[in-house]
C-alpha cells in the first residue's frame, strides 16, 4: 500500500497528486524529490534511500558521541543500530520508505542541533520534518523539554519567544499543508485515536512495540534499571523521544519499524554499560565479541536482512535464543559487579 502510494505521488511530481489518502497526502517532500531526478521513480528512491541511510547512519553515530560516548563506544551503539531488523535493514531493503529513513534522520538531527543550541538548523530541519513525515512533530516536547531543563539549571537561559519563532514556522506549514492540499479520505485524528485505544490492553502490542524492536538488548535497562534510571536523567530528551515514539506507535501499524526513533535511548544505554562494565574491567574482549555475534543474528531474518532465512520459526527461535543469551550475559556481569562499580 505505503508503495503504491509514495509511487504515485513521485509520478505525480513535481505537481501533487490529489488521489492520494492522508497521511501519505501530506508527507510530499520524499517522493517529490524522486519524481523530480531523472530516471524512473524506482531508481531514484532506491538512490536517494542510498543516501539517506548514510545520512540516518551518521546522525545517529553524533547523537551517540552527543550522550558523553567515546568514539569506540558510539560506533558499536551505531553498529546495534545497523544490524537491527527493523530501523535499519527493513529501510535498506524496502527503499520505497524513504519518508521513514528520512524523518528519523531529521529526528536525531535535531535532537543534536537543539542540544547545540543550533536555533536556526533545528527550525529549517523542523520545516522539513513536516513535509516528510508526522511523526517529526516529536521535536516539538524535545525542544521544550530542553527549554524547562535550562531554565531550571539556570544555565544558557533561552526565552520562550525564540523556542516559539524555533518551532512556529514548521506548527504553520503543517497545518498550512493539511489545509491546501486535498487527500482521499477525512482525516479525524481524535477518532482514530478513541478506535485504536484498545491496543494499550493488548499483550501482543506491548511486546511489539516495546521489546521485540529492541531484541537482543531489550531487558537492560530493567537489569540495571538504578543505572538506567539515571542516565535518563541525564537525557531527558532521549527519554523523552522514547516514551512519545512508543505510545504513539501503540496506536498504529508495523510496531516494530515505527519504533525506529526511540533507539537511541536503549543502543546509548547498553553501549554505556558496557563501557562502564568495560572500565571497570568486568568486561573483555570475549565478552563483547559475544555481544557482537548475538546482535549479527538477530539481524537474520526470514523476509529481509544480511542472511535470509527459512520461516518465521526459524526466525523466532533465533530471536528468543539471542534475547536470553544477551540478558543472561548482562545478568551475571550485574551480579558480578557492584552498583559502586558503574557510578
Amino acid at each position: 500500500m505505503d508503495l503504491n502510494y509514495y509511487i504515485q505521488m513521485a509520478e505525480a511530481s513535481p505537481n501533487i497528486s490529489d488521489q492520494i489518502p492522508h497521511f501519505f497526502a501530506y508527507r510530499i517532500f520524499p517522493p517529490w524529490l524522486a519524481g523530480v531526478m531523472p530516471g524512473s521513480a524506482e531508481f531514484s528512491f532506491r538512490i536517494l534511500n542510498i543516501a539517506s541511510l548514510f545520512l540516518l547512519v551518521y546522525s545517529f553515530y553524533i547523537l551517540m558521541t552527543e550522550i558523553k560516548q567515546s568514539k569506540k563506544f558510539a560506533l558499536l551503539a551505531t553498529f546495534f543500530f545497523i544490524f537491527n531488523r527493523y530501523f535499519f535493514q527493513l529501510q535498506a531493503w524496502n527503499y520505497f520508505q524513504l519518508s521513514d529513513v528520512l524523518s528519523n534522520a531529521i529526528i536525531f538531527l535535531a535532537v543534536i542541533f537543539i542540544r547545540r543550541e543550533k536555533y536556526f538548523h533545528v527550525a529549517f530541519l523542523f520545516l522539513l520534518g513536516v513535509m516528510t513525515k508526522e511523526t517529526t512533530l516529536v521535536i516539538i516536547p524535545i525542544a521544550l523539554v530542553a527549554q524547562i531543563t535550562k531554565v531550571k539549571s539556570a544555565q544558557n537561559y533561552k526565552s520562550w519567544l525564540d523556542v516559539a519563532a524555533e518551532l512556529l514556522p514548521g506548527i504553520i506549514l503543517f497545518f498550512v499543508l493539511r489545509a491546501v492540499i486535498q487527500s482521499k479520505g477525512e482525516e479525524n485524528l481524535i477518532a482514530q485515536t478513541v478506535e485504536e485505544s484498545w491496543k494499550y490492553l493488548s499483550i501482543k502490542v506491548w511486546l511489539k512495540t516495546w521489546i521485540i524492536p529492541f531484541i537482543p538488548f531489550s531487558f537492560v535497562p530493567l537489569i540495571y534499571f538504578n543505572e538506567f534510571s539515571d542516565f535518563s536523567k541525564k537525557n531527558l530528551d532521549l527519554i523523552t523521544l522514547f516514551l512519545i515514539v512508543g505510545f504513539t506507535t501503540m496506536l498504529g501499524y508495523d510496531y516494530e519499524r515505527l519504533s525506529s526513533p526511540a533507539s537511541p535511548l536503549i543502543f546509548g544505554f547498553t553501549a554505556y554499560i558496557i563501557k562502564k562494565l568495560h572500565d571497570a574491567k568486568k568486561i573483555f574482549l570475549k565478552e563483547l565479541i559475544v555481544i557482537v555475534l548475538f546482535v549479527i543474528a538477530t539481524s537474520f531474518y526470514h523476509l529481509w536482512g544480511i542472511f535470509k532465512l527459512q520461516n518465521s520459526v526459524y526466525s523466532l527461535i533465533v530471536s528468543l535464543l539471542s534475547l536470553l543469551a544477551i540478558t543472561a550475559l548482562f545478568i551475571c556481569l550485574k551480579l558480578n559487579s557492584s552498583s559502586k562499580s558503574l557510578a
